[in-house]
């Protein structure tokens, strides 16, 4: 007899090109129920959107390896891609032989507004009757909030979908990691022109503050935040 699964855990777009790395508790939730489906011996599906599924570390278009290495090992899932933000299709297609305990797909992954909630809906119209979808709110992220309201409202109207959780705060522990370190980096440069310029030039230090200042809002919109999306996840 096939392996019974409890439940089918579906990973939506959480691929480097997609996901705001610096939001490391949102990547921490997903994680977090990619740990929990394996303990549980669910099915994993991971879809990808693009033509092609490519699982290189590190690669633009494969999934982020936090979750690649904890499914390094793993049997019991699959990898779909689609060119589209509805999935559904795909995901059913790798599910539809499968012996399930309960008859759950739980949802995670991006965008709330857009693919997450195309593929819910097209799960909704296609799966067969007795299934249920579980989205975990905490472990989806989103573009706006005003999108993120209208897919809310939408899943509200579909019976066989249910919300769990919390929005994820887009003002989480590692945007203000990023912004205390470049105040870190002005009280320093504060203090090398205060001790390296003449006192008395107060017109030369006021000119090197405003320079300096300038510079590392540069650095802040421009260099940490994008080092912070790119790098602060990637092992």
């Amino acid at each position: 007899m096939a392996n019974k699964h409890p439940y089918v855990l579906t990973i939506i777009d959480m691929q480097y090109k997609f996901v705001p790395l610096a939001y490391v508790e949102f990547i921490d939730k997903v994680t977090r129920l990619v740990k929990d489906a394996i303990k549980d011996n669910a099915f994993i599906v991971v879809a990808h959107y693009g033509t092609t599924i490519v699982q290189e570390k590190c690669h633009l278009e494969s999934t982020i390896w936090d979750i690649m290495m904890l499914l390094d090992d793993y049997k019991h899932k699959a990898f779909v891609n689609r060119e589209h933000c509805n999935k559904s299709k795909v995901i059913i297609s790798a599910i539809d032989k499968l012996e399930l305990k309960e008859r759950t797909i739980k949802v995670c992954g991006l965008y709330t507004e857009l693919c997450i909630h195309d593929t819910v809906n097209g799960l909704a119209k296609r799966l067969p009757n007795g299934f249920r979808i579980e989205l975990f709110l905490d472990a989806c992220f989103y573009h706006s909030v005003k999108g993120l309201n209208e897919a809310l409202s939408n899943f509200e109207e579909i019976d066989n979908v249910s919300v769990i959780g919390n929005v994820p705060n887009k003002y989480d522990r590692a945007n203000w990691m990023v912004l205390s370190g470049a105040v870190v980096v002005m009280i320093i440069g504060l203090f090398v022109c205060w001790f390296v310029l003449d006192r008395t030039s107060w017109m030369v230090l006021s000119e090197a503050v405003i320079g300096m200042i300038v510079g590392l809002l540069v650095c802040w919109f421009v260099g940490l935040f994008w080092i912070a999306q790119k790098l602060i996840y990637l092992h």
